[in-house]
């Protein structure tokens, strides 16, 4: 579908992932299929926060079964998401509570670290 609307290159990742991430990234890419957790192959953590400072980063599954189909709505029905207001859709919304889970005390201890290095309570 990509390829289709003209997209020619993916950036498959960044100089902070390791060796063994990019091989990943880029077999999932060259199979065209990504792993079971697609967040996997997401390229954003937190990487500039002190990792001895921060409790570690919340585990986060996005299934990546249960996200089949999902670029067909806006690929047969020529959706301009630029022109759309996510509050009347709720399209994604509803993939994000079907298939992407994460553990709420782990979430929990993250936010409220990052809270208070924020207002710099945590200094």
């Amino acid at each position: 579908m990509y390829e289709n609307v003209g997209i020619e290159y993916i950036k498959l990742g960044d100089r902070s992932k390791s060796e063994r991430w990019l091989i990943k990234c880029y077999d999932s890419y060259i199979k065209r299929k990504s792993p079971i957790n697609f967040f996997e192959l997401i390229s954003i953590t937190p990487t500039n926060l002190s990792k001895d400072r921060i409790v570690p980063f919340p585990k986060i599954h996005i299934d990546n079964k249960k996200l089949d189909n999902f670029i067909d709505y806006f690929y047969d029905n020529n959706i301009d998401c630029l022109k759309l207001k996510c509050k009347d859709c709720l399209y994604c919304y509803e993939y994000v509570n079907k298939a992407i889970s994460v553990n709420n005390e782990e979430l929990s201890l993250y936010t409220k670290q990052i809270s208070r290095i924020l207002k710099g309570d945590d200094l």
